[in-house]
């Protein structure tokens, strides 16, 4: 459990980070008024409830899909693959980006826990040479 909240912890730190970039946040943007666009689309055209037309839409652009509902209209069909066409490319550059300032935040981490180890050694006299 308790590296279930560690990583729920490096998940926000790294979303507060990555929110200092201009263009990670147009990123981000971009991406809800995607899946916005695609809601409301499904919600007046399908006729699906608000939650449904969410769900729908961060399913297929995370390229999960949904077994339990699908576009019954032809207009609906048509607008699904433009939507994946879009999205998916939207989705993935999103995660690329959210996941590298991930990375450089946990390299940080890292980097603080290397020193305050090597700091330790130095203090007890671990690991050095003999002369």
């Amino acid at each position: 459990m308790t590296s279930f909240f560690l990583n729920i912890i490096r998940f926000v730190r790294a979303l507060r980070t990555a929110s200092k970039d201009s263009d990670f946040r147009g990123m981000m943007q971009f991406l809800v008024v995607l899946l916005l666009s695609g809601s409301l689309f499904y919600h007046f055209i399908e006729k699906w409830p608000y939650l449904d037309a969410l769900y729908y839409s961060v399913m297929t652009l995370a390229t999960v899909g949904s077994a339990t509902i699908e576009p019954i209209t032809i207009v609906g069909r048509l607008f699904t693959i433009l939507y994946v066409f879009v999205g998916v490319g939207v989705m993935l550059t999103f995660i690329t980006a959210f996941s590298s300032h991930a990375r450089s935040e946990n390299s940080l981490d890292n980097n603080i826990f290397i020193d305050s180890v090597k700091k330790t050694k130095d203090v007890l006299g671990i690991g050095q040479k003999e002369e």
